[in-house]
């Protein structure tokens, strides 16, 4: 208690250089306080999935592209790996689809999942009214059954709470509903969040598909087995399920992920090398704090030789000093986390608005941000309290006290000054290279031609699912009133629609073969992004026509098949530039063939070596719209419209239309 006294009165007499300190190390700790507490939310903190170490996520690829272009799996495949692996304790298989809701409200187009029942218990969920799917709603003679969101709940049936045992109508058919989940819930896939989980029974399982690579494959490892033994073990079975299936997956493997890696992805690792950074940055400010430590300590020399002098021993005055330095670390940590939690709901909007990341959860400054807050305290304050202590040792009390304490150029303390400050502009210079470094690599992100106008392009999707939508012709007329619609609206140029938004095709790549090459598509090495689009998205995407002709509104489904090739396909499969003519055929097509009327330039990948996309262009006319809705891509000049004026435009044409992810294509 007394070193506490005494290092509270020493710290009062200096109040400027209290203040500059704990000013300088309070904003180099938020900044790591803030890093930190992202690092622990995605990459510390336990999941908010049951034993979420355990849950691991299951995909396939094709060996000829490679595991970066992996997709979902097809059911017979994901019912094989379940069936044959001894690693797993329970799996889950989740399919998307879409339902046209009939409420009290009214309809509209929702975005379910059909299940497997063990999902819920596996990642830990409960519902907050009624219950979650158990195995006897998968019965072969269940009466269906079905959760609800809290959304869908609140919208289209009033929040009712006598909904749990009553039924519902999804597509001309009624369920059962057994539950409502709380509105906190995410499902941990990379879907938007769904408004219904619908029991999958024995009677929907399709156990010989072994091509739609729509269904996710979520699982829990046993005790005893990890990620790696366990994609050992799929490994294996894939080997075995080339052998025995070759016409569809002869060229097939699968990728095992953990939950976590799955749904943080390369976040994290960018997460890691921010968390590296702002430490060298508290780094510096801790050596900028410890210059003024030192300076403040020799014109304190004669105070700690008189208190040698008087018997005080090591011991004494190290606490005295550890006192003193917590004085300053511990003002700071406070004032650091005071800065975090003012400013954390502005921060947090830095963070990229993916839906896998909103399914781990808001990141907060909870009991283990806290804890470590004050550890680097402790520790910043023991190499406070430490370097002045090694300076005692070497403290000559006989002419420290004849002299004052006027010579600090002759002490030790001075070489520990210069050591100081050479470290001080070597840390400084580390930053300085670091800081150019990463300036030069996001300007290289920056200026990457990326084949489209990235900043002026915005998007959405449209769930054109369900019982509504099942003709194509019908979906082709909605989405091109919804496109009329959007055109009118203030600084929106042109619309565009596609079949996916994303550059690299989420389902993967497509098998094609060339008339007369003798390949089959259940055997071609042959794979391109096929991308169903109206014949406005080469200008909306900004795309150059490099020879032969675009698509056109007069390539009607009645009309042959026609096709247009990114540039890069075109060099890869016809470097005699006579691609133009050419007739090909996808595996998704039912037979169709298409003929190749023109070349335009290539879309690069995202990453930070994005190279081209080998796609197909056909015109939704004749590709038509899968059940998986229809993109739009806006080009935008001047500011983004807000998600309400669009969402407004979708309801002039239908107002039962579900609009989900909006977002610049930026971000």
């Amino acid at each position: 208690m007394t070193s506490l006294i005494l290092a509270v009165r020493t710290l009062r007499r200096s109040p400027a250089f209290v203040l500059g300190v704990v000013l300088t190390l309070g904003v180099a700790l938020a900044v790591t306080v803030f890093v930190f507490t992202l690092t622990n939310n995605y990459l510390l903190r336990p999941l908010p999935y049951g034993d979420s170490e355990r849950l691991a996520v299951v995909y396939e690829y094709s060996i000829k592209t490679g595991r970066e272009n992996s997709s979902r799996v097809p059911f017979g495949n994901a019912v094989d790996v379940i069936e044959q692996s001894r690693s797993l304790r329970r799996a889950a298989i989740l399919r998307n689809e879409s339902v046209t809701v009939q409420g009290r409200d009214g309809t509209e187009v929702a975005f379910v999942q059909r299940v497997s029942p063990v999902l819920f218990p596996m990642i830990g969920t409960r519902a907050a009214l009624g219950r979650t799917l158990n195995e006897t709603d998968a019965a072969a003679n269940a009466e269906p059954a079905v959760v609800l969101s809290d959304s869908l709940w609140r919208r289209r049936f009033g929040a009712d709470p006598a909904i749990v045992g009553n039924r519902v109508r999804f597509d001309r058919r009624d369920y059962v509903v057994t539950g409502v989940l709380p509105a906190t819930f995410r499902i941990p896939t990379f879907d938007d969040n769904p408004q219904a989980w619908i029991a999958l029974p024995p009677s929907e399982y399709r156990r010989n598909d072994r091509i739609e690579r729509r269904h996710h494959l979520l699982v829990e490892l046993a005790p005893g087995h990890t990620v790696s033994s366990f994609q050992s073990e799929v490994d294996a079975i894939a080997s075995d399920l080339r052998r025995a299936f070759p016409a569809t997956n002869g060229d097939r493997a699968f990728l095992v992920t953990s939950l976590r890696d799955d749904l943080v992805g390369i976040f994290g690792q960018l997460l890691l090398l921010l968390q590296a950074a702002v430490l060298l940055v508290l780094a510096a400010a801790c050596l900028n704090s410890l210059c003024l430590l030192i300076a403040r300590s020799l014109q304190r020399r004669r105070e700690v030789a008189v208190r040698l002098a008087l018997g005080a021993s090591q011991r004494h005055l190290f606490t005295q000093l550890l006192m003193e330095a917590l004085g300053l670390t511990l003002p700071a940590a406070g004032l650091a986390l005071v800065l975090v939690a003012g400013s954390l709901p502005a921060l947090l909007r830095l963070v990229p608005a993916i839906t896998a990341l909103q399914a781990v959860g808001t990141p907060t400054i909870d009991l283990n941000v806290i804890a470590a807050v004050i550890a680097a305290a402790v520790v910043i304050a023991l190499v406070f309290s430490a370097v002045p202590l090694l300076q005692s040792r070497r403290l000559p009390l006989e002419s420290t006290l004849r002299d004052g304490g006027r010579l600090p150029g002759s002490s030790a303390g001075s070489k520990a000054t210069r050591w100081l400050v050479v470290a001080q502009v070597a840390v400084s210079l580390a930053l300085l290279v670091s800081a150019l470094l990463l300036l030069r690599s996001q300007h290289r992100l920056a200026h990457v031609d990326l084949g489209y106008a990235v900043g002026e392009l915005d998007q959405f999707r449209i769930g054109l699912r369900g019982e509504t939508f099942r003709d194509p012709q019908r979906r082709l007329a909605f989405y091109r009133q919804v496109s009329d619609n959007l055109r009118e609206l203030p600084g929106i140029v042109d619309v565009g629609a596609m079949t996916f938004l994303t550059v690299e095709p989420p389902g993967g790549y497509q098998g094609f073969t060339e008339f007369g090459d003798g390949l089959l598509l259940t055997d071609t090495p042959k794979r391109a992004a096929v991308r169903g689009m109206d014949p406005h998205l080469f200008s909306v995407i900004g795309l150059t026509l490099l020879s032969g002709r675009p698509l056109s509104e007069n390539d009607t489904a009645e009309c042959p098949g026609v096709a247009v090739v990114s540039a890069s396909l075109a060099r890869k499969h016809w470097p005699e530039g006579n691609a133009l003519g050419k007739r090909v055929q996808f595996d998704t097509a039912e037979g169709r063939w298409y003929q190749i009327v023109g070349i335009v330039s290539d879309m690069q990948g995202l990453g930070s070596q994005p190279r081209p996309v080998d796609s197909f262009y056909l015109s939704l006319a004749q590709h038509p719209v899968p059940g998986l809705g229809i993109g739009m891509l806006l080009r935008m000049k001047g500011p983004f419209l807000p998600s309400e004026t669009l969402q407004k435009a979708v309801w002039n044409v239908d107002p039962n239309m579900q609009f989900f992810r909006h977002q610049a294509v930026a971000e």
